[in-house]
Parts: structure tokens; sequence; C-alpha cells
């Protein structure tokens, strides 16, 4: 089967691993078309301002694209800090756009990380009501305007956060993240039935926005409590994920999903 994959880079594995090399070699036998490089704070740019250090990362991945004449990766999705000023924002569009020049690299939109956990029981990455801030919505808008999508990192309880975030601004496509990033680990892990039905719930209402589409996967990192010590089997993963996508791709989202993928590929379910 021919795919183009979204491809999650992990922090340890850009650094180290993100190369025309290892990508080639990873991707080997998969039917695998190109990938979108997903930003992952790696290679960044050292004694500039802060809104520009992420530019670092998408000049490095230029380099991989015009070496690879996008066989490998054809697009990425930037770190732009959309909390910022809307003149810091352009800044950094713009720098972005600079350093893909040439390199037959596609700049497909900006990550934005609302991900909080009221219960400090999982990593918060953001800080609480992000997706309300005012001027986030308004940079949301802003990318939209520009051709960009926002691709947003959350956990299943920020569900109608992205909701009233992705209905301000309805003329810019929103990519809901690792399909919510349940949390079923902790305290939600005596009460996963709950979390399921208010995963389902807020997943449910968010299927309303035509400005939304997902991505499918991450269901095995810690937070979701699927992690093992031994490899899944394809048939085990297969039958563990299928409600998850069933609900997704089948009942809520038909046509608006994509699946992703970190790099390297992992088989324990641990990333």
């Amino acid at each position: 089967m021919a795919a183009v994959v979204s491809n999650t880079y992990g922090r340890v594995h850009a650094h180290e691993g993100f190369s025309d090399d290892n990508l080639a070699r990873e991707s080997k036998g998969m039917g695998l078309i190109t990938t979108v490089y997903m930003e992952a704070t790696a290679f960044y740019t050292k004694g500039v301002l802060p809104h520009l250090r992420p530019v670092g990362e998408t000049e490095h991945v230029a380099a991989v694209c015009a070496k690879t004449r996008g066989t490998l990766c054809r697009g990425t999705v930037a770190m732009i800090d959309l909390a910022l000023p809307r003149e810091q924002v352009l800044e950094a569009l713009a720098a972005h756009r600079k350093a893909l020049e040439g390199s037959g690299c596609v700049l497909g939109g900006v990550r934005l990380r609302i991900a909080h956990d009221a219960l400090n029981e999982v990593v918060s990455a953001a800080r609480y009501g992000l997706a309300h801030d005012a001027q986030v919505q308004e940079n949301a808008r802003l990318m939209g305007s520009e051709g960009l999508v926002v691709d947003v990192w959350l956990y299943h309880t920020q569900l109608d956060d992205l909701y009233r975030l992705a209905a301000s601004a309805p003329g810019t496509t929103f990519v809901c993240d690792h399909i919510a990033t349940p949390i079923r680990v902790a305290s939600r892990a005596e009460r996963l039935e709950a979390v399921w039905d208010e995963w389902c719930k807020g997943m449910a209402r968010l299927a309303e926005l035509r400005n939304v589409v997902v991505k499918f996967g991450g269901l095995t990192m810690q937070v979701g409590g699927l992690t093992k010590d031994a490899p899944y089997a394809s048939s085990e993963l297969a039958r563990v994920l299928q409600p998850w996508f069933d609900v997704v791709a089948v009942e809520l989202f038909p046509g608006r999903v994509m699946m992703e993928s970190n790099f390297p590929q992992r088989h324990d379910g641990k990333d």
C-alpha cells in the first residue's frame, strides 16, 4: 500500500536520527511515497531572538528535502508560538519560508501545543487555557489566511478547548493530534470506561466542525496506558487499536483522517 505519512519525530530521534540515510532505511519496504516532518524542538538556532530559534529546525529539514529531492520528505509543520504578537508571528513565518526556498519542501502548517493536565498526572506542555487566549485565536485565523493548517497537540480532557478554538477560526484547518491523546494512566487507569465515554463525547462534538481533521496515532505512547515490555505483534496491535480507529475513521471523521508515526518506528508501545 502506498502511503504519505505525517511523521512525529521524538526529540532524541530528531536530534540524532533524522537524516536521509536513516529515513530511507526505516521506510524500506513500506510503500512510502514521502513524509511530512513534524517539528520536534530539535536543531534550534542559537544566538537569535527566541521566536526565530525554531527556524534552525526548518533549515535542517530543508537540507534533507533538497538532498533527497522530496522522495523521503516533502513537507514540514514548523513551530511558531501563536501566543506572540502578530508582528513576531509574521516575522517567524517569513523566516521559515525563506529557509525552505529552493529545497522542494513545503511549509504546510504550524504546531500549537495546548496540552495541559489539570490533575498534574502527566506532563503539561502549555499553560492552562491557552486555546482561549485572544492572541492565539487571532493568530490561528492568520494562519488560515496564509494557507497554513494549525496542528494541535492536546489531551482528551481539552476537546472542548479545541472545539472553541476551531470555531473561532472557521477559515483555518485544524489537525487534532494523536486523536486528542487520551490519558489512560495514573488515576484515570482506574476509570477507563469514563475516559472512553468522555473521549467519544468530545470527539463527536468536534466532528461537527468541518475545519477539523484528525491524525490517528500516538495511542501507544505511555500516556495512553498501552505500553508493554515485548513488541506488539501486528494482529495484536490491530486488535488494540481497532475500537479507536472505528470511532474516528468510520463513524465521526470519514475522509478527514491521516496516519502518523514516530520516527524511527517503535514496536513496544513506549513511544
